[in-house]
């Protein structure tokens, strides 16, 4: 599963500067890049993030994340944000839009891969006269739940479960970004 999710992200870098490549010839220019890390209640994570010249920024991260009930970061996550900028000023930006990815969640009892979507506010401050630096808060309010089914077996016969995983709907983070 792990080997996956790294083709996948692969996959979906090589094809989002392919398509920025393309883009570029329609006037929509990449404004900055970044690298950024991101903690909030749910995933611990490490990504790519993107501003164009008109109002749009984009953000793919990997990372770690406690999506079930141990509490512990053993499930793995790849999250794309797309955002619409809603107000820009000297050393601030207000975001806003989407988020969306994929999670895998393992646990003792059952693991399983699934989609989410949701919603999500950002706010930047940049850092310094360059603005090479900045700090962010961000809210995301997250929907996503998946059936799973477990089976036990034994000599005197066998017992199916159906259970149902739910995302925690609101994630609240902090996120530090390094623009190249």
């Amino acid at each position: 599963m792990k080997k996956l999710i790294l083709i996948m992200i692969l996959v979906v870098a090589s094809q989002l500067s392919i398509f920025s490549q393309e883009i570029e010839n329609t006037g929509f220019k990449i404004d900055k890049n970044a690298i950024q890390l991101h903690v909030t209640n749910v995933p611990i994570s490490i990504g790519i993030k993107t501003i164009s010249n008109k109002r749009i920024a984009s953000e793919i991260a990997f990372g770690i994340a406690a999506l079930n009930n141990d509490m512990k970061y053993d499930d793995y996550i790849v999250d794309l944000k797309l955002h619409y900028l809603l107000k820009k000023g000297r050393k601030t930006i207000l975001y806003t839009g989407i988020i969306t990815g994929i999670e895998s969640v393992y646990d003792p009892t059952f693991d399983l891969t699934t989609p989410f979507i949701g919603i999500n506010a950002q706010y930047e401050y940049f850092i310094g006269k360059k603005k090479k630096n900045s700090l962010n808060i961000d809210i995301s309010y997250i929907y996503g739940k998946k059936t799973y089914k477990k089976s036990y077996s034994a000599n005197w016969g066998s017992v199916e479960y159906v259970g149902t995983f739910e995302n925690s709907p609101f994630w609240i983070g902090l996120g530090y970004s390094y623009y190249l």
